[in-house]
Formats: structure tokens, C-alpha cells, sequence
């Protein structure tokens, strides 16, 4: 008796198109929800961490009101807070290499002009028919 092979057991699934865009839940202020959308076009990655994300574009327009009220205890306990969430989404200067950055984009390029190249090897004719 043969034995199958595991390739059997996989599910090819199609290849979709991009994710839909991350809706600002419904709990956040105008505010909040402007900078949620805005840090999301900046950084796509941060999708993945939406929790975080949310808890940190909160503790950062409270550390702003409390900043313009003068409560130094309190906005400074609340700039804190920002400042850890900002280094855990890696959106502060120091939690990015600079070289790490650039060979990045630069691998990312590269996968697109493979993909460009790969789709324009695929096209399918209407004269062959």
C-alpha cells in the first residue's frame, strides 16, 4: 500500500486581496480616533497590536490634557505610561535601528519588483484561445 504524501493534507486557500482597513472602535473619542487612524496609515504593523495600540493613543491624549491642566504628578505618571507603550509598538527613534530600517524597505522593494515581474510572466492572452 502506498503511503500518501503529507502535500495531500494541505488546503490550498487563494490569495486575497489587502485587509480591510481597522475601523477606530467605538469607545475612543474623535480625538483618539483621528490618531488611532492616522498612526495606523503610519504604521500598518500596529494593526496586529490593536489593544495596545488603543491603550496607547489614550494614555497619550490624556497625558496631553493633563499637561495643559498643570497637574505635574499626574501628567508625569501619565507621560510614563505613554513613553512604555510607545517603546513596546516600537514607535520611538531608539526602539528602531537605523540600518535595520533601511534594509528592510530595501527587502520590501525588492519583494514588490519580484511580485511585479512575476505577475507581468503570468498574463494570459485572448489570442491563444
Amino acid at each position: 500500500m502506498k503511503r500518501k504524501s503529507s502535500d495531500s493534507n494541505i488546503i490550498r486557500m487563494p490569495i486575497t486581496a489587502r485587509r480591510p482597513k481597522l475601523s477606530p472602535p467605538k469607545c475612543l473619542t474623535k480625538a483618539e480616533a483621528s490618531l488611532f487612524t492616522e498612526l495606523l496609515e503610519e504604521a500598518p504593523y500596529l494593526a496586529n497590536y490593536r489593544d495596545t495600540t488603543i491603550l496607547y493613543v489614550q494614555s497619550l491624549t490624556r497625558a496631553q490634557k493633563l499637561c495643559r491642566s498643570g497637574s505635574v504628578q499626574e501628567s508625569d505618571k501619565a507621560i510614563r505610561l505613554t513613553m512604555a507603550l510607545a517603546r513596546s509598538l516600537r514607535l520611538t527613534p531608539q526602539s528602531v535601528d537605523r540600518r535595520t530600517l533601511e534594509r528592510q524597505r530595501a527587502k520590501q522593494a525588492l519583494h514588490a519588483d519580484d511580485a511585479h515581474k512575476h505577475l507581468r510572466d503570468f498574463r494570459v492572452d485572448d489570442d491563444e484561445d
